[in-house]
C-alpha cells in the first residue's frame, strides 16, 4: 500500500525550577550546580523536544530530542527545516531518511549539537511509528531482544561540599534497591579522592562506584587521582576530559587500570569510530536523543564492535529516551549497564505512561508495539514552551 508522511510537529518542554519550587530563590543549590560544569553557568531546570510524525494510514509515532539548554530549538529545527523535507515520504524508508538528514547536517557543517538532536528525534518517532503498524515492540525490530531486564547504576550522588550529605545521598540510591552508584568529580584530586574513600566505607565492597568527571580533569590530573582511587575497585572513569581530545584519553587509557568512559557529548558515527580506533575507550555513552537516534546507535555499533568496545546509554533525558534506550540495550551484545538517572524531572517520571519499571537494580525492557509507552498528555500541557 502507498504510505506517507503527513504531519510532523515538535513540540518543547521546560520544566524549569522556577516554576517546580515558586521562585528560583527557593530552588537548592544541589539542582543549579549538580556537576562541574554547572558552577559558572547554572542548570534551569529540564528540557525536552517531543516529536510527533503522523501517517496517512493515521498511524501517530513518538520521538524525543534533547532539550538541554533551549528546547525551543531543537522544536524550531524540526518544524521549520526538517518538516518541509519530510512531508509526502515514505515513513517506512528509516534507513534512507536517516541519511538524507544526516548528510544535510553534515553539508552545513552542524554534525554536532542541536541538528543531531532534531535528527535523533525524528528517527525514534519513525520507528515508533513502524513499529506500532507492525504491532511489533521496538526490539523486535531491532534484531531481538537478549534480555528481559537491563542493569542499570544511579545517578547522580550529589555534588556537596559535605562528606556525610554525599554519604546519605548514596545511601538513600542503595536503600532504593541500586548496586552500583556514579559520583560526580571535579573539584581537587586530594577532595575527590576523600569523597570516593567515605563512600566505599560506607557503602562496602559489593556496591559498584563510578566517577563521573563532566570533562573536568586534564591528562594528569586524571592519571594521578586514577592512583589515588584505584584501592577502591572504581567501575569508571567517565568523560574525564571534553570531546574531540581522542589522542589524550587514549593517553589515559594507557596510563590507569581502570576502564574509561566516555560519549554522552558525542554525536556522530565518525566520532565513536575515531574513539574505537584510536583504544580510547572502554566503553561508549552515547545518549540516544544525540547520537541520531536508533538508526544512528544501529552505525555506532557497527564500527565499535569490533573493537571490543563496550556500550552502556546515557540515561539523561525524558521518558521516550528511557523507553527507546531499555529496547535498544535488550538487543546489544555488547550492552554493559545502563545509567537510570535520578536528578528531579518531571517529564521523565510523568510524561510517558506505563512507567519505566525498576527492581533490584534492574529496569525491565518494555513489550509494546514500537516504543511500547504513550504520551501523558497532562504533563506536555503543564510543561509546553508556548
Amino acid at each position: 500500500m502507498q504510505l506517507h508522511i503527513v504531519d510532523i510537529q515538535a513540540v518543547p518542554l521546560a520544566a524549569k525550577w522556577e516554576q517546580l519550587f515558586g521562585g528560583i530563590e527557593n530552588v537548592p543549590a544541589s539542582l543549579l550546580r549538580p556537576a562541574a560544569h554547572f558552577q559558572s553557568v547554572p542548570r534551569l531546570g529540564q528540557f525536552s523536544t517531543i516529536v510527533y510524525i503522523t501517517a496517512s494510514d493515521g498511524t501517530i509515532g513518538i520521538g524525543e530530542c534533547w532539550g538541554l539548554p533551549l528546547s525551543s530549538v531543537t522544536a524550531t529545527i524540526v518544524n521549520h527545516l526538517f518538516r518541509p523535507l519530510l512531508i509526502g515520504r515514505d515513513p517506512r524508508d528509516i534507513g534512507p531518511i536517516w541519511e538524507m538528514l544526516i548528510k544535510s547536517a553534515e553539508s552545513l557543517g552542524h554534525t554536532r549539537g542541536f541538528m543531531m538532536d532534531a535528527i535523533s528525534g525524528i528517527d525514534i518517532a519513525l520507528w515508533d511509528l513502524e513499529g506500532k503498524r507492525r504491532g511489533q515492540p521496538l526490539h523486535e525490530m531491532a534484531g531481538g531482544k537478549l534480555r528481559d531486564h537491563i542493569a542499570c547504576y544511579a545517578s547522580p550522588i550529589r555534588f556537596s561540599d559535605n562528606t556525610q550529605d554525599t554519604i546519605d545521598n548514596a545511601r538513600e540510591f542503595t536503600d532504593l534497591g541500586f548496586t552500583a552508584v556514579k559520583v560526580k568529580a571535579g573539584r581537587t584530586i586530594e577532595n575527590d579522592a576523600a569523597y570516593i574513600g567515605a563512600i566505599r566505607e560506607a557503602l562496602g565492597p559489593d556496591i559498584r562506584i563510578l566517577i563521573d568527571f563532566n570533562c573536568s580533569f586534564t591528562v594528569q590530573q586524571t592519571i594521578e587521582f586514577a592512583r589515588e582511587v584505584e584501592q577502591y575497585n572504581i567501575f569508571w572513569f567517565e568523560e574525564p576530559l571534553p570531546p574531540d581530545h581522542v589522542d589524550e584519553l587514549a593517553q589515559i587509557r594507557k596510563a590507569i587500570n581502570i576502564p574509561v568512559s566516555t560519549g554522552e557529548n558525542d554525536f556522530s558515527v565518525q566520532s565513536f569510530r575515531l574513539l574505537a580506533e584510536k583504544g580510547a575507550v572502554d566503553i561508549i555513552n552515547p545518549n540516544i536523543t544525540r547520537c541520531g537516534g536508533i538508526t544512528g546507535l544501529q552505525r555506532i555499533q557497527s564500527v565499535i564492535e569490533p573493537h571490543g568496545v563496550q556500550t552502556a546509554l546515557h540515561g539523561v533525558g525524558a521518558g521516550i529516551m528511557m523507553s527507546a534506550s531499555l529496547h535498544m540495550m535488550s538487543t546489544l551484545r555488547n550492552g554493559l549497564v545502563m545509567e537510570y538517572n535520578r536528578f528531579l524531572n518531571p517529564l521523565r517520571e510523568t510524561l510517558i505512561e506505563p512507567a519505566i519499571a525498576f527492581k533490584d537494580g534492574l529496569l525491565q525492557v518494555p513489550d509494546g508495539p514500537g516504543l511500547g509507552c504513550s504520551l501523558v498528555e497532562e504533563t506536555i500541557q503543564t510543561f509546553a514552551v508556548l
